[in-house]
């Protein structure tokens, strides 16, 4: 049974205003691993290109692993204000609480000062952030309270019980930057928090984020994704269509495609009742049942008043659907050559420059001596880097070539309804 929890999790109090994106406008995404290397912005720009293909937007994945509202203001002309932005959406916190501050166990003193610390750290960079970024001209800024640390999960990773409560905090400080600044907010982690723990009460396994309780897995990321549209207040529904017989439609509009990998999320929020459904209506019909088809797929059997009323129906077998398919695959092509720069990024920042083989053998040594538990990711993101380096001007081309063809492909999309008595 599908557990959406609409009345709980969904709320409008929970979703202010959030400006949604304009013809030409360009949207860079700041944050840490969240979005560097994770889906959810993806998602987001999925529903623009399907639902709204004559709005041209340029995307920018401004994220880097690890990173800190610190680091994010030491970067913002490289990797934000070079881009000339009209929109910037902000999510960082999750590194900037410094979740080795809550060990299980009453803190010290002096932890709770370090603690402290952070979180005005946290405070005083994204200020600085937000002015820089408004100073510069940048019409809207969205600020993001970061998906949660679940400390709630019954599961192996070792817990750190009150990170999620000063990523809390952190929220309530972005409530009142924007407050300050004419900003907007997205929360991700109250309906992020809320449904895990009501999840957790059948199943104290369960996990909306993922098993390092940091990552969400791509259901999570669909969720996030669903939080920040709706707060949006994007359109509800795909297209409305009044059907006689055999009726073709022209529309510009796609349903939004869910990955296998995030389909999970479909029973946590009605995603698809929001934003794919298609709305079929007919008037003047005698009594009885009648059977609706999209281009010969049969969506359902209805009765004349159910059609007069008009019918939601969300198909996913459609040459439409399968169009829209095709749209999300060259997005994901976009956001893992995004992903690559990167990563080639966040390996420059971390070792002086040059980089040479040497160089970077020793500094991998130094990590191997030290046992440092971080030794396979920087393992891992050392090969990446030298695999991707001498292809970074193609790598470049390659999502400016997919930008390009996303923004001109025909949007025109021919529905055709057929419309009989059931069983005829």
């Amino acid at each position: 049974m599908k557990v959406w929890l609409a009345a709980l999790l969904f709320s409008a109090s929970l979703f202010g205003q959030v400006p949604q994106f304009r013809d030409g406008d360009t949207v860079v995404f700041l944050g840490d691993s969240i979005t560097h290397s994770r889906k959810w912005h993806k998602y987001v720009m999925d529903y623009y290109l399907t639902h709204f293909p004559d709005r041209k937007l340029g995307y920018v994945n401004a994220g880097i692993s690890g990173d800190t509202a610190a680091g994010a203001l030491r970067r913002l002309d490289r990797d934000v204000l070079a881009y000339h932005p009209t929109v910037v959406v902000t999510m960082l916190g999750m590194n900037d609480v410094k979740r080795d501050l809550y060990a299980p166990g009453p803190p010290s003193e002096a932890v709770l000062a370090k603690r402290k610390a952070a979180l005005d750290a946290y405070r005083g960079n994204m200020r600085k952030i937000a002015l820089r970024l408004k100073e510069s001209g940048v019409r809207d800024q969205i600020l993001v309270i970061s998906s949660p640390f679940d400390d709630t999960a019954a599961i192996e990773t070792p817990n750190l019980p009150g990170v999620n409560a000063a990523l809390q905090e952190c929220g309530v400080y972005l409530r009142e930057l924007a407050a300050e600044i004419h900003a907007s907010v997205v929360d991700f982690n109250t309906p992020m928090t809320t449904l895990n723990v009501e999840k957790q009460k059948a199943d104290p396994k369960f996990t909306l984020v993922g098993p390092d309780r940091v990552h969400p897995g791509d259901p999570g990321m669909l969720f996030m994704a669903y939080i920040f549209l709706t707060s949006q207040e994007v359109p509800a529904g795909l297209l409305e269509a009044t059907i006689t017989g055999n009726t073709k439609i022209t529309a510009k509009a796609l349903p939004v495609p869910v990955e296998k990998s995030a389909r999970p999320a479909l029973d946590w929020v009605p995603f698809d009742a929001r934003f794919n459904a298609v709305k079929i209506r007919s008037a003047g019909l005698a009594p009885g049942k009648y059977e609706v088809q999209v281009d010969g797929v049969v969506a359902g059997s209805f009765d004349a008043v159910a059609l007069e009323q008009g019918v939601p129906v969300v198909i996913t077998a459609t040459p439409q659907y399968k169009a829209a398919e095709a749209v999300a695959a060259k997005n994901e092509l976009r956001r893992q050559a995004m992903g690559t720069l990167r990563d080639i990024l966040k390996f420059e920042e971390m070792i002086p420059a040059p980089l040479t083989e040497e160089k970077i053998e020793a500094w991998l040594g130094k990590l191997r001596d030290s046992q440092s538990p971080q030794l396979g990711y920087y393992t891992g993101l050392a090969a990446k880097y030298k695999k991707a380096k001498p292809l970074e001007e193609a790598t470049r081309a390659e999502i400016a070539a997919l930008s390009k063809e996303l923004a001109e492909r025909n949007p025109e999309v021919v529905w055709n309804f057929q419309l009989a008595r059931a069983g005829n």
